[in-house]
């Protein structure tokens, strides 16, 4: 097996890096020489790539005599309601130079298209985003492609769908005006009409940006973090104390889920904090209960200094407070509205309070500080390097001069550089090793050899890990990285499977893609055995 290596020489090269001239030397069989250049050009994402929809406003998409004029006709001040299905429709930019329509379950029908009157319903081929399309923007134009893809109005082509024209395989729109951080748009298309007259229909669009709250949070795990008081962010009527961080483990692990798209969930997992007035039992950990339990989908906005989340029983915190009391007269909110009272500078730690006006007019404040679940630097799958050494033991921790993996090693423990060690960007851990890893005498009770993963250490026990302070601890009995019996204690002497291994992290590299790690193991007799691992992160 051999590799060719084939040298091309650089030309020339753009002052931004984004095309190249490269040549390469051929020499023929008879001697001669050719030299084959190419210019090449990077692709760049368009500025436009991304997810866009109309301006939730009055005017934001009309139509008139000229680009940007809406005299004739503009959404009013009712159709932002009566059209909400219109103004939730998303034209899809990519990075990849494809387009197309997301409309969801419904979009604005017209007569031209259902046969009945203009309303909400459920999208119509071709104009439903069945057809695969792309688009192009230059010289302040956008064309797309894909008979049936549009933006704004089904109808508003360069002719009109409902027309002798048909439904067009391209339209071109202008791009009339963009702002400076290409967020929002307004573009218009020119309308030819079969009586020779032109309409010109203009759609102001915003680009829809993930909030700076969108991800995952939960209660920082300290006391104090939830509470209430007289006041946003006084909590000094009640909070957590430091035996609350155990007991209510199950409410310090929900998580409020702000999505991208602008959902919100709450997921508690197969338990949360309930109360007496949900349950009717005393205050303790159980099932969540319907409606707090996620069941609603749910949204939220940021802006002002305010959260609001919609959907009944969806809530941040105690499940009662919403604006109201959920176990008094106002029963279930709909909406709840959070003041943001603090955020850090990287938008990954906040305080939020919630103002609660109780039914005899007293108000109370609910107080909680949250942080974002930042997936670890190590969150992906991780294998052993493919190389001698990458697996051995020693007197201390990166010394594997008592054993390591040797050439031949790295064939007949195929089924061991296999393996892959998941660290979930949700902070769980798993082994997963297919149908076969190396497995020891101590295990199988025969010659260390490939074979069927046996319990408890085949991943079918839920982990979890952490990193911190140069240390990766996982969790959950059966579950190691490496060799199956190093934990932290040998796996076959008195010590057992243990419940939890640390391992110390010796070296990473600055893209946080290879890792060297060791497991400190005291044995039985008080000894101290080191194994090491180099690892490279798989995916």
């Amino acid at each position: 097996m051999y590799q060719r290596l084939l040298r091309t020489r650089l030309l020339s090269m753009s002052s931004d890096f984004t095309s190249m001239t490269i040549a390469v030397q051929v020499t023929k069989d008879d001697g001669a020489i050719d030299f084959w250049t190419y210019k090449l050009v990077k692709q760049v994402p368009s500025v436009i790539a991304g997810n866009w929809k109309l301006a939730n406003e009055v005017g934001s998409a009309g139509v008139g005599p000229s680009a940007g004029n809406v005299e004739w006709w503009s959404l009013g001040a009712g159709d932002l309601t009566a059209r909400a299905c219109f103004m939730d429709d998303v034209y899809v930019f990519g990075t990849d130079g494809s387009f197309s329509n997301s409309q969801g379950d419904a979009t604005w029908l017209e007569n031209w298209q259902s046969g009945t009157d203009d309303a909400c319903g459920t999208p119509l081929t071709p104009h439903n985003g069945s057809v695969a399309g792309t688009f192009t923007y230059a010289n302040n134009e956008i064309t797309i492609t894909g008979a049936g893809n549009y933006i704004g109005i089904a109808k508003a082509g360069n002719t009109y769908a409902y027309e002798s024209g048909g439904v067009p395989a391209t339209i071109t729109y202008s791009v009339v005006s963009m702002n400076s951080d290409n967020t929002a748009m307004t573009i218009a298309v020119q309308v030819t009409k079969d009586d020779g007259n032109i309409d010109f229909w203009t759609y102001k669009l915003v680009k829809q940006v993930p909030s700076v709250i969108a991800g995952n949070w939960k209660l920082a795990n300290e006391v104090g973090s939830a509470g209430v008081g007289p006041s946003a962010g006084n909590v000094e009527w009640w909070s957590l104390g430091a035996g609350d961080l155990t007991a209510r483990a199950c409410f310090m692990d929900d998580v409020y889920v702000f999505g991208t798209d602008g959902s919100f969930s709450n997921s508690q997992g197969d338990a949360t904090w309930l109360e007496n007035w949900q349950s009717g039992t005393d205050d303790a950990c159980g099932t969540p209960l319907t409606p707090h339990n996620g069941s609603v989908a749910g949204t939220f906005t940021y802006a002002n200094n305010e959260i609001t989340i919609t959907g009944a029983g969806n809530y941040i915190g105690i499940a009662k407070a919403g604006n109201t009391y959920a176990y008094e007269s106002g029963g279930v909110p709909a909406t709840i509205t959070y003041s943001v009272v603090s955020m850090n500078s990287d938008n990954t730690a906040m305080t939020i309070a919630v103002q609660v006006t109780k039914d005899d007019g007293a108000i109370d404040f609910w107080t909680y500080k949250l942080v974002k679940q930042v997936p670890s630097v190590i969150a992906g799958n991780w294998k052993l390097a493919n190389e001698v050494g990458s697996a051995g033991v020693g007197p201390s921790a990166g010394n594997v001069e008592w054993w390591s993996l040797g050439a031949g090693d790295l064939t007949a423990r195929a089924c061991f550089m296999d393996d892959v060690y998941v660290f979930g960007t949700d902070g769980s851990f798993s082994n997963s090793q297919g149908d076969a890893t190396w497995l020891e005498n101590w295990q199988s009770g025969t010659d260390d050899a490939c074979g069927t993963p046996l319990t408890p250490h085949n991943g079918s026990v839920a982990g979890t890990f952490t990193y911190a302070n140069n240390e990766i601890t996982i969790t959950g009995a059966g579950n190691y990285i490496g060799i199956a019996k190093a934990g932290n204690t040998y796996a076959y002497e008195s010590g057992g499977v243990p419940a939890t291994i640390t391992y110390s992290v010796v070296s990473m590299n600055a893209a946080s893609t290879e890792m060297t790690i060791a497991v400190q193991v005291t044995k039985d007799d008080g000894a101290i055995d080191f194994w090491t691992y180099k690892m490279v992160k798989a995916s």
